[in-house]
């Protein structure tokens, strides 16, 4: 299971490097748009100022995420469930489940982000929910 949790966090950290570019570029851009985000980001911040804070949080969320994602894929892998003699399916699928709802709602509540939106959404399907499980059944054989 302590496989499974480290690999976990190191894609979280995967998804932190991939989207801090993508969200700090979607924060620049929003600051002319006049909404929430001109208010709180002053027009003098520089784009890589925005991207260092953007990925300091990311670097402490994502991977907590990973973390919690790769113990309970850790727990689902150690059991003996027999609904869940074939965890690489079930856990992907069922996470994929879990996503595409929350992407769904946020890609209608922000039409103008939706190719974003659903681009992130599938690195982090892709990355928690089928290159985690993968590489977690690949180190414990």
């Amino acid at each position: 299971m302590i496989e499974a949790v480290f690999i976990g966090a190191a894609c979280g950290y995967l998804v932190a490097v991939l989207t801090s570019a993508l969200f700090a570029r979607l924060l620049a851009s929003s600051r002319t748009s006049g909404g929430l985000v001109d208010r709180v980001l002053a027009p003098s911040l520089s784009v890589p100022i925005i991207a260092i804070g953007v990925f300091a949080i990311g670097f402490w969320t994502w991977p907590a995420l990973g973390i919690v994602l790769g113990a309970a894929f850790g727990s689902i892998h150690d059991s003996d469930a027999a609904l869940l003699a074939v965890p690489n399916v079930y856990y992907p699928l069922a996470l994929t489940l879990v996503i595409v709802p929350q992407v769904a709602v946020v890609s209608i509540l922000m039409r103008r982000l939706a190719p974003e939106v659903v681009g992130v959404g599938g690195l982090v399907a892709g990355v928690f929910g089928w290159l985690m499980p993968g590489l977690t059944l690949l180190a414990t054989g």
